[in-house]
């Protein structure tokens, strides 16, 4: 017994400075115990903010290395179009360029489009979600789509993201 002990406490004494010089990111599987992140809006909009500067591999460093990436456009009739699903900073990073909803404007569009604002903040927890409404209408008078975005952390990582376009036309 007092072998057990004495190697347990030798590993704790040995192993544990060994974690904190050299912390890994969490699995999924130990998220659930993962710190929280103290300022969860700021760290999804540096992720906003890096997208529209066209800084892809810092928005992509705002994930997980096995983060989820979730979206579609639906319409009022719930049909969903242009579904993706993306695992792991690789394939969201190849994304990120041509991604509807991941920054302040629409993608290729100049200053003539819509600048979305977020609109129905709400923090609970590591989980963060809004709406991004447009700032104007089409110069035709039809509205822009908005889109609903989902955001959970890990830390101050963003480890699910779920993007929604909705379009207002359908």
């Amino acid at each position: 017994m007092k072998k057990r002990t004495a190697l347990l406490l030798t590993c704790v004494l040995f192993l544990f400075p060994a974690a904190l010089l050299f912390p890994q990111e969490p699995s999924n599987g130990a998220l659930m115990g993962a710190a929280s992140c103290a300022d969860p809006l700021g760290a999804v909009n540096r992720l906003w903010d890096s997208t529209e500067a066209a800084r892809f591999d810092a928005s992509a460093r705002s994930f997980t290395s096995d983060a989820v990436f979730d979206t579609w456009a639906t319409g009022v009739n719930g049909h969903q179009m242009v579904r993706r699903h993306l695992v792991g900073r690789q394939q969201i990073r190849a994304f990120l360029p041509e991604g509807r909803g991941l920054r302040w404007r629409l993608p290729g569009m100049g200053p003539e489009g819509p600048v979305y604002r977020q609109a129905k903040v709400s923090v609970s927890g590591n989980v963060v979600r809004f709406s991004l409404q447009p700032d104007r209408r089409r110069p035709d008078g039809r509205e822009y789509n908005y889109f609903t975005v989902e955001a959970v952390l890990a830390g101050c990582l963003v480890r699910s993201l779920t993007v929604i376009e909705q379009i207002t036309w359908l």
